[in-house]
């Protein structure tokens, strides 16, 4: 009985197929859903299935913004491994944790984020110095996760006077709604978003269909106390066109730019997932980018 009890386990222990390995599954934090952000994180999905014979499982998350991408991504008890973000958010947020840079891997720049701030079109602002008055009015930012909280944010330590305006989390729809009510109700000053300039996003869509409730806003160097240092690249000051083929006239305005990142976390990813990220950055960046 002994012999065949031996035998039996034998049996078992070389005979019973072992489980395959689970694929580390790789979790992309993107941005709200009609983002430019949330069709990045689709196409880079995309391409990980499409280009690999065997790819790992990727899920495409939404997120409000950079900010909370990036706390996302440092997390422990979060999936998030792989994230975008906007340049200057990225330096802000790591301002007080530089301890985290180390876990940063850089995957790519994913295009230009420009800021578009937009006004009512009877608005007495003219440019964003009208914004350093002192109305009791804020700035719909949309989420303070937002990367146009965190521009806003970085534009206040160049000017403080532009905290006479300050950021408020009120969505940028809601602020278009507000802007075109107007009256004394409405405290909504402008709405600013950060995105590619040429994307028709919704706000935008509604800036270039109604040109008789909506107008742009100029962001130049000379609206700051203290502008920018061009030499930390960290933001640029450029003439950029505004919605692409929507637009049925060009549309153009002077505003402030940084770029998108696309970084993982070296501490949530295996060297497998590195390397197939690594080499779908180098050969189809272009394809994940998408037309700026």
């Amino acid at each position: 009985m002994k012999r065949v009890l031996v035998s039996l386990l034998v049996v078992v222990a070389l005979g019973s197929p072992s489980k395959p390995a689970t694929a580390e599954k790789l979790v992309i934090s993107t941005g709200p859903k009609a983002g430019g952000y949330y069709y990045i994180g689709k196409r880079l999905e995309s391409a990980i299935i499409v280009h690999n014979q065997q790819p790992p499982p990727v899920e495409v998350v939404t997120s409000k913004g950079s900010m909370e991408n990036l706390a996302r991504l440092h997390d422990p008890d979060s999936p998030v491994n792989v994230t975008l973000t906007q340049k200057d958010a990225l330096q802000y947020y790591l301002s007080d944790r530089p301890s985290l840079a180390t876990d940063l891997i850089m995957l790519g720049d994913v295009g230009r984020e420009c800021a578009l701030l937009i006004t009512a079109a009877t608005s007495p602002i003219q440019s964003a110095a009208d914004l350093k008055d002192e109305r009791g009015l804020t700035l719909a930012v949309n989420s303070f996760d937002s990367g146009a909280a965190v521009l806003w944010m970085n534009l206040t330590s160049h000017d403080r006077a532009f905290g006479h305006t300050p950021a408020s989390p009120t969505g940028v729809m809601e602020g278009m709604l507000q802007l075109d009510v107007g009256g004394e109700f409405s405290k909504i000053a402008a709405v600013l978003v950060v995105q590619r300039p040429r994307r028709a996003s919704s706000p935008v869509k509604l800036l270039l269909e109604s040109p008789e409730k909506y107008r742009l806003v100029p962001i130049t160097e000379s609206d700051l106390e203290s502008p920018p240092s061009p030499d930390g690249a960290l933001y640029s000051f450029e003439q950029v066109e505004v919605g692409g083929s929507q637009s049925r006239e060009p549309l153009s305005v002077k505003t402030i730019c940084t770029q998108g990142l696309l970084v993982a976390s070296s501490a949530k990813i295996s060297a497998q997932n590195r390397e197939l990220l690594s080499a779908l950055m180098l050969e189809r960046a272009s394809e994940i980018k998408g037309r700026e």
